[in-house]
């Protein structure tokens, strides 16, 4: 395959991203658009490039993530370039929306775009890999489908509908990895203002850190200013401080919707655990209500460009060398128009440029166009059908959530169930263990009251001699004693006698 570069769209710390265009297609039979993206890095200094060609061979397939269409090394001024070609992105990024707006973007086209990343972001999660890097500047808008249509009054717009892209795979690593291959820690990777708290004080970048920087990208598209607030002169190392030290999360402003507010503070919660999965997030009632046919079609107003009746005379400007060439009739998006609405007048037949397709019946110069489309009553209809399934899906995930929170509290009483019931065998272990000791201590005053009450009664000689004597004789706890009384006591009563004349 032959390609040729054009202007630069974009730089980064180590590669740069150009326009390129498809010169001679190759041989096999796989289609390739004719604009692309080229990711180029000098050869010597490609190494992280290669990586990002290897993660997305990981995840080829899903719709919600850039497009690769392969790699190459070219050689140009003597030096050899290394290429990853990839799917071109015309709307750029969401940070180039955001500031094409110059405010925060509607909240109906930030459901959309929400929708999309978390499609892609739970492909990645489920894969077992995390993305490391979620940002504005990551998520591309790639043109889907770029058509014409026809207004009640004759006009013709062209639509475009746009889809939200992750882009940027160079930091994507495997889920639960800490440890290089040489035995060191990958240290911090990312943008310090979408990091994570548990990513900048134990490097620790698991899927939840991802949702994290989800709710920063979905709160600075809100805004249209950056999660948190800080000049142009305040160092990383000062943001880095406040969101690992400290308690705080970025500020959400009122004025958004409930579904909205409720949406970011399931992303923006300190403790990982405690935050929502991808998955998760997909049924919550701000991304589901982004499904919604007539919503979808208001909000794609925004990418409508209205193309004027007459186009002679005007040119278009090739991206590539930047020459204007004259617009050419598009005979062919005519014939479909035509095909699908067969009533169309005259006028319109020449504006379309369909004059080479087989006569049509003549219609009056004024005659108004006939669609085949629904009747109000119909489309009334459909709508109320829709906002009943919207609010019963509405319902479903709100009993989801409330059986969630109630699983989990119900968890959390269990395991304080068990606890107490740990600490209760211990209680009752220590009790057996005190009323052993209490046994104990009463035999021990038992005794002391014996020897005690002999002491009392006996008094000298010792307690051991009067027991040695064989009168300790203790009866009921009282010393009652048969020794021979004293002399003293035997000659008491007794009269003296006279002494001798």
């Amino acid at each position: 395959m032959m390609w040729r570069r054009g202007k630069i769209l974009g730089k980064g710390g180590s590669a740069m991203v150009y326009l390129a265009a498809v010169v001679s297609p190759p041989r096999s039979n796989e289609l390739l658009p004719f604009l692309m993206a080229a990711k180029s890095a000098p050869v010597n200094n490609s190494q992280l490039l290669s990586i990002e060609r290897e993660s997305f061979r990981q995840f080829e397939g899903c719709p919600h993530i850039l497009r690769c269409f392969g790699d190459d090394v070219t050689i140009e001024d003597g030096e050899q370039w290394y290429n990853i070609l990839l799917e071109y992105a015309a709307g750029g990024s969401l940070a180039d929306r955001i500031q094409s707006y110059g405010r925060g973007l509607p909240e109906t086209e930030v459901r959309q775009y929400t929708n999309s990343v978390l499609l892609g972001l739970s492909y990645i999660h489920n894969k077992g890999y995390v993305h490391c890097d979620i940002k504005p500047h990551n998520i591309l808008l790639v043109d889907e489908k770029d058509d014409l249509s026809i207004d009640l009054n004759g006009k013709m717009n062209r639509v475009q509908e746009r889809t939200a892209k992750i882009a940027d795979l160079g930091l994507v690593k495997k889920a639960g990895e800490r440890l290089a291959e040489k035995g060191r820690k990958l240290g911090i990777r990312g943008t310090a203002l979408y990091m994570a708290p548990e990513s900048i004080r134990h490097e620790d970048y698991e899927p939840e850190a991802d949702i994290w920087a989800l709710g920063c990208t979905i709160l600075e598209l809100l805004t249209g200013k950056e999660p948190w607030k800080c000049d142009r002169n305040t160092e990383r190392v000062t943001i880095l401080f406040k969101i690992a030290s400290t308690q705080e999360i970025p500020e959400i402003p009122s004025g958004f919707s409930e579904e909205a507010e409720d949406f970011l503070k399931k992303c923006l919660v300190r403790d990982p655990k405690s935050r929502w999965t991808a998955d998760m997030l997909l049924g919550h009632p701000f991304v589901s209500a982004a499904d919604d046919v007539f919503t979808g079609m208001e909000d794609r107003r925004l990418a409508v460009r209205q193309i004027e009746p007459s186009t002679s005379g005007k040119s278009a400007t090739d991206p590539l060398t930047g020459t204007s060439t004259p617009f050419k009739k598009m005979a062919s998006s005519s014939r479909g128009l035509l095909t699908l609405f067969p009533d169309l007048n005259e006028s319109t037949r020449e504006i379309t440029g369909a004059g080479a397709l087989e006569s049509q019946p003549s219609a009056p110069e004024f005659a108004p166009l006939t669609f085949p489309m629904r009747s109000v009553e119909q489309r009334m209809a459909a709508q109320s059908d829709i906002e009943a399934n919207q609010y019963t899906l509405k319902s479903c995930v709100e009993t989801m959530t409330a059986v969630t929170n109630l699983s989990h509290r119900l968890q959390s009483r269990t395991n304080g169930v068990q606890q107490l019931n740990a600490q209760l065998a211990l209680l009752q272990r220590m009790y057996k263990d005190a009323r052993a000791e209490i046994s104990v201590l009463k035999a021990e005053n038992k005794e002391l009251k014996r020897k005690a009450t002999v002491m009392f009664r006996f008094g000298d000689p010792p307690y051991a001699a009067v027991e040695e004597q064989g009168g300790g004789n203790v009866r009921d706890g009282v010393g009652n004693t048969e020794a021979t009384p004293s002399r003293a006591v035997q000659d008491r009563g007794k009269k003296k006698r006279p002494a001798a004349e």
